[in-house]
């Protein structure tokens, strides 16, 4: 084969490969276990060589054309047994907005995010959601602007300037249950489905939205033997966890701090959390970009101590601060002690849960607002203890084949 032809060959499949990671078209539709456009890109000899995968796109029916995704208002004012209708999910819908009425997206599979094409926006009332698990579960959401990846937190379908997709807690996949044809609770429509509900608050919308548009995006993951990675079907999140050294502190009766051997070869200049001294350090972080606030974060420490304490107990608490929060006498969004059993000292406990018995939810907040947080011990139990770091496990997010 000569150069030229090689050359001709090599673009002609780049063109072909190029139209199926990145064409829209050819991943409109199906299930979680649809379309993943991918293909190898191979240069010429000598340069690198890389796989690239993308994600099915959003749909409506699956690959043979039938129809998957249902949506359905409902009339709390209604008479029982008639509260439900079926809603349009491909022409102009008028949401309900007294207090109660929902509008619900039902699916014959599971699915991470909703987009709507919205004619009429809403007011700024905050919509409260729910899932089915054997009842009706409230979870968390995060909305964002399909055409400029902003998040709007859970002010949702509030503009009609573009397109607004709505990105489900991913913990939903845990427990999510399809049902049919519960009386006042889940419609009727033959079949089992996996349902969502928006619901009015109390109080009620001033104006409801109208969508012209409903269309939702599967998840499902599979390992690929062949190309020896894991092929992704509509999932576009991805969990990460930050660390933050604690760097500030503030004592009644002092500032003390001290340098505790972790290991043989290692030493960490570190805070000393005396006993009876309810000893604190305080720190600041800025919710960074891409983060999915429908998922709730979770935080750990890092810490060491003189020798054994029975319990150590650290209090964690945390505030949420947005564009425009008063700062001073704010009370805490988020309050919990745990309580550590330390058998011996001078042992370093790695990412230690502080938020066992709850995780704090950030589904008001977009990337730049900010958490505030506090750790103190408030056990009088001997000997001292040492925080090292903080960490915050959070989900982050992307669209279509670019990651944000």
């Amino acid at each position: 084969m000569s150069l030229s032809e090689y050359r001709g060959r090599y673009r002609f499949f780049k063109q072909v490969i190029n139209k199926l990671m990145f064409s829209d078209e050819i991943c409109r539709h199906g299930d979680n276990n649809i379309l993943q456009a991918l293909g190898h890109i191979i240069g010429y000899p000598g340069t690198l060589r890389s796989l690239v995968s993308g994600e099915g796109g959003w749909y409506q029916t699956d690959l043979g054309d039938t129809t998957a995704v249902y949506a359905y208002t409902y009339d709390a004012s209604a008479p029982s047994g008639t509260r439900f209708a079926a809603a349009n999910i491909d022409a102009a819908q008028a949401w309900l907005g007294a207090a109660g009425d929902r509008f619900y997206i039902g699916c014959t599979n599971k699915f991470w995010a909703i987009r709507f094409a919205i004619s009429v926006a809403k007011t700024t009332e905050i919509l409260d959601f729910y899932y089915w698990n054997g009842a009706l579960t409230q979870s968390y959401y995060m909305g964002m602007g399909d055409d400029d990846k902003d998040p709007v937190a859970n002010a949702i379908l509030e503009q009609i300037a573009q397109d607004e997709v709505v990105m489900i807690n991913p913990e939903l996949e845990d427990d999510w249950a399809a049902t049919d044809n519960v009386l006042d609770t889940i419609p009727n429509t033959g079949s089992n489905l996996y349902w969502i509900c928006f619901e009015v608050p109390v109080g009620g919308l001033v104006q409801a939205p109208t969508t012209d548009s409903v269309e939702v995006r599967g998840t499902g993951v599979a390992h690929c033997a062949k190309l020896g990675g894991v092929i992704l079907y509509g999932r576009a999140r991805m969990n990460a966890c930050v660390a933050i050294s604690l760097a500030g502190f503030k004592s009644p009766a002092g500032t003390p701090s001290a340098t505790i051997a972790i290991s043989n070869n290692v030493s960490k200049s570190v805070w000393q959390f005396r006993t009876n001294q309810n000893d604190n350090v305080t720190g600041i972080w800025r919710l960074p970009v891409a983060i999915d606030t429908s998922y709730p974060i979770r935080c750990g420490v890092d810490f060491v101590t003189d020798a054994a304490i029975n319990t150590l107990d650290l209090r964690f608490t945390a505030k949420k601060t947005t564009q425009g929060t008063a700062l001073g006498a704010v009370a805490d969004d988020y309050d919990q002690t745990a309580s550590f059993n330390v058998a011996a000292g001078n042992v370093y406990e790695k990412c230690q849960n502080l938020t066992s018995a709850a995780k704090f939810p950030i589904d008001g907040l977009i990337y730049r607002d900010s958490i505030q947080f506090e750790l103190e011990r408030t056990d009088n139990n001997g000997n001292n203890a040492y925080p090292i770091e903080l960490s915050v496990s959070h989900f982050l997010w992307r669209l279509g084949g670019v990651p944000y």
